[in-house]
Parts: C-alpha cells; structure tokens; sequence
C-alpha cells in the first residue's frame, strides 16, 4: 500500500514539472507551426478478474455468568418510648346558645325549636343567661360585636361633612338673591335727589349679603360651620331688633304728635324716617310676596313634625321652631299691613315681635344643640392639632 502511493506521488510530481513551463511551451509551438501529433495507440489492458475470498466467522457463545446471591442485612429500627401526655382539665363554664333564625333549629311543624327556656325567640328584646350570673342581651340578627371598629380599619372620615344643597335650599338662595337686588333698587331710588348719596355703598352691602346668603347653602350639613352662621345671624338679628324697636318709638311719637294737633312735627319726623330708610314702601311688599310662600312651607313642615314627634323633646324643639316661623310670618305680612293708610305703626310693631320670635327660636336652637357643637369642635380641633404635628414632623425630618 505504501509503495503503490510512492508512486503515485512520483507521477504528479513529474507532471508539474513538465506543466509548470506551459508558456514556453507555447511559445516554441507558435514558432514552429502547425504539427501534427503523432497517434498514439493505447495497449489494451486486460485487467485481471478477482474472486472475493469468502471469510467464514466463528459462532461466539455467550459465557454463562454466575452472579453470586447478595443477603441485604435486616435493619432493625429502635423502639421509641414515647411518654404517656395527659391533657388538662378544663372547667369551663356551659354556654347556653339561643335559638336563632336558622332552619337547621326549625322543628318539622315550622316552629322554631328553643335550646334554652329562658329565651323567647319572638322577643327582640330577650336575653341569655350564663351559668355565673352574666346577662347577654340577644335579637333575632344575631350578637354583635361592638370592638368591630377596632379591628377592621374605618375611613378617616373629612374635616367639614356637608351634605351640600338640595333644590329647596337653592330655591332659597333665589329667594335671598332677589331680596337684595330689590332692595337696592329701592334704596337708590329713594335717594335719587341726594347728591350725597353713594350708590356703591349700598350695592357692596347687597353684595355681601348675597356672598353669605351661598355661604349658608352650600355649607349645610356641618356643624361648625352651620353654627357660626347661626351666631352671626343671630347677632346681626339683635342689632336689627334694636333699630326696629327705635323705629317703633318714632312712629309712636309720630302718632302722638298727630293726635296733639302738631301735624307740622309730625310730618317733619316722618320726613326724617323716610330719608332714613325707616319706612315701608311697596318693595318692601314685593319682597315678602317673594319670602312668604318658603316661610309658609317651612311652618307646615314643622307642624306635621309636631304631630309625628314621640317625645316630649321633640315637641319642645319643635314648638320653638314654629315660634320662629311664626316670627317670620308676623315680619312679611307687616310689609302689606304698612299699605294701609295708618298702618305703618302697626307695621313697625308687628316687626319688633316678629324679631323677638325669631331670635328666642335661635337662642332655643343653639342651646339645644351645644352638646353636638361643643363635641365637632373638638374633633375638629384634635384634627387640626394632629395636622400640625405631622407638619412639625416633616419639617424637622428634613433638617435631621
């Protein structure tokens, strides 16, 4: 085998040799012309046939193995005392469970089945008896729980709760709106003559009452807030009552000078009261035609409240409340009274109770409910109290 391509190597040696200078090669054919190749006759090789030996393989057999027989040892495992445990004794005391609203305690005649004779099961008010004297009150829903708060946490609940208003207390606002406008109106033309007057006065006041009428309506529902309005008001009602009351004591005196012959007095004090704006004019029976009809709802509200009231309480609170409404209906009818001629002392009298009314109401209100106030000041002020030290809090945290 190695011989065969030693010389097999020889030959493509001898090959390149002869091929490497191909060019030149070439060249010496070009100069010598065409030639003509000799033929060369290829000898026939007879090529010798070859028989195959045939190899014949020896038949193997498989050695039989001998395994040898493994004895797996036996494992003992140790035996484990265990001590003997003997679980305490308690001496808990027997809960009797009421029969409650189950149909698994319902008998098969539909009646329900008491586990305790003590429990009357159609009593809302009945209650169970321990064994050691304790008393636990039942009801056909079940027991309560009252540390519930305690474990599941509660919404923090807002610093101002209003309700916000509603279509009557918007109605009112109108009302209040109209009020002022008129009443402006009013004011600048009964000063029309006066080259002192200053009209811009009196339409910042109308302003501003028509700012606090919203106030009031948009913050209904929270107590603080109601109950400063409720002050404010109430003040501002008492100074009122005295001017009214003043304004009673000049018609008086009006009157009386009248009735003396000094009609020339008489008419220079009126005179000085309509300059004053201390007099009734038709505004003033336009504005209580607009106010009367939510005075009226307002007192048939709280007569059915009285006659749905079940305690002594709340027919109290609500006698006081119709005072007050009663108040404000002796207040808008002396507005048409005061057309009448010689009507007006009238008028101013009944003004003078009408505010007196209106303010007891007021008082009675906020005394009643001073416990409800004094108790959202408080939680108010613990807001803010712990508002601020979180501040606090953060701000030093910043500096650390």
């Amino acid at each position: 085998m190695r011989r065969a391509l030693r010389q097999i190597g020889a030959i493509i040696a001898i090959l390149f040799i002869l091929f490497m200078n191909v060019g030149s090669f070439a060249l010496q054919a070009h100069a010598a012309g065409d030639w003509d190749a000799p033929k060369w006759d290829a000898p026939k090789w007879d090529a010798p046939t070859w028989d195959a030996p045939t190899w014949e393989v020896e038949e193997w057999e498989s050695p039989d193995w001998e395994l040898s027989e493994w004895k797996a040892t036996e494992w003992k495992s140790p035996e484990w005392e265990l001590s003997e445990w003997k679980a305490p004794e308690w001496n808990g005391s027997e809960w009797v469970v009421p029969n409650l609203n189950s149909p698994m305690h319902q008998g098969g005649n539909g009646k329900q089945e008491s586990v305790n004779d003590n429990v009357n099961i159609d009593d809302p008010e009945s209650s169970v008896k321990l064994p050691d004297g304790t008393t636990i009150p039942t009801d056909k829903e079940g027991p309560t729980h009252p540390t519930l708060d305690k474990i599941v946490p509660q919404p923090e609940e807002p610093f101002f709760t209003i309700d916000g208003p509603t279509p009557y207390s918007g109605g009112k606002l109108a009302k209040d709106i109209a009020k002022e406008t008129i009443n402006f109106v009013d004011k600048v033309l009964k000063n029309q003559d006066d080259i002192d007057y200053d009209p811009l006065k009196d339409f910042g006041k109308s302003g501003k009452n028509m700012i606090y009428s919203g106030f009031k309506t948009f913050t209904k529902g929270d107590t603080t807030l109601e109950t400063g309005a409720q002050v404010y008001d109430f003040v501002k009602g008492a100074k009122n009552l005295k001017g009214k009351y003043d304004t009673y004591k000049e018609f008086i005196d009006i009157k009386r000078l009248k009735d003396a012959g000094d009609v020339a007095a008489s008419l220079q004090k009126y005179d000085d009261l309509v300059r004053a704006g201390k007099t009734f004019t038709p505004a003033n029976a336009i504005v209580s035609a607009i106010t009367l009809p939510f005075t009226v709802k307002d007192t048939y509200d709280n007569v059915n409240k009285l006659k749905n009231a079940s305690t002594a309480e709340e027919k109290r609170n609500t006698r006081w409340d119709l005072a007050g409404n009663a108040g404000e209906l002796l207040t808008g009818t002396a507005a048409f009274v005061a057309l009448v001629p010689g009507g007006q002392p009238i008028a101013a009298g009944m003004v003078v109770v009408g505010g007196v009314l209106v303010l007891a109401s007021s008082a009675h209100k906020l005394i009643r409910n001073r416990k409800e106030i004094v108790a959202d000041l408080k939680k108010k002020g613990k807001a803010i109290a712990d508002g601020a030290k979180k501040t606090w809090g953060k701000i030093t945290s910043i500096f650390k």
